[in-house]
């Protein structure tokens, strides 16, 4: 019965502090978005007061800075943990969040056949293989979430007809703060696309 308890009392324990690492990647996600965002109104307010030459107010500039801001902030990263939660992630992490999106995958499929695959998929476009550095680089078609993401598919080791591939997605836009889970969605589809690869096989 104690035993049990320190077992109940320790998943509690490790379910706060998780919690609580999520909450701070949020919160830092927030203040990124809102710190840039924030500014970038600031300098468009000023240019705009200098084109049509109306009065500077110091206090007008920060404050609707802030109010575009913290709007900004919370539209957008809400946005962005909704379309998360649509591709099954409950609870997004750090990693989640980022606009860089990278993993490692186990394959029998070779890059030849990979390069098929993705020719015969709509969602993607200008691919092309690079023999010296053993990558595959595709672009995706522009959506509503970006203008479009560079991936590249990056063939690590070759083992008894088993490939080892690093897999990353980035947006096309480097500047690019939020673009609601697409990176981490276009690494998803890439492993779907290999596992019906495998099975076809």
């Amino acid at each position: 019965m104690q035993k049990n308890h320190l077992n109940q009392v320790k998943a509690c324990n490790f379910n706060y502090e998780f919690i609580q690492k999520n909450n701070m990647s949020i919160t830092r996600k927030h203040v990124e978005v809102f710190l840039i965002t924030a500014l970038a109104f600031a300098i468009f307010q000023n240019l705009s007061n200098g084109i049509i030459s109306t009065s500077f107010s110091m206090f007008k500039t920060v404050l609707f800075s802030i109010l575009f801001g913290t709007a900004m902030s919370f539209t957008l990263i809400r946005l962005h943990i909704q379309e998360l939660y649509k591709m099954g992630i409950k609870n997004p992490t750090e990693s989640h969040l980022r606009v860089r999106q990278k993993k490692n995958i186990n394959t029998t499929i070779s890059p030849q056949l990979l390069q098929d695959e993705l020719k015969s998929n709509s969602n993607y476009s200008n691919i092309q293989y690079d023999q010296e550095e053993n990558r595959l680089r595709v672009q995706t078609v522009g959506t509503w979430r970006s203008f479009g993401e560079n991936i590249s598919i990056h063939l690590k080791d070759e083992r008894a007809s088993m490939y080892e591939y690093e897999l990353v997605s980035r947006p096309r836009w480097k500047s690019t703060l939020i673009d609601y889970g697409k990176n981490y969605k276009n690494i998803l589809q890439l492993e779907q696309i290999i596992a019906s690869a495998e099975q076809e096989r």
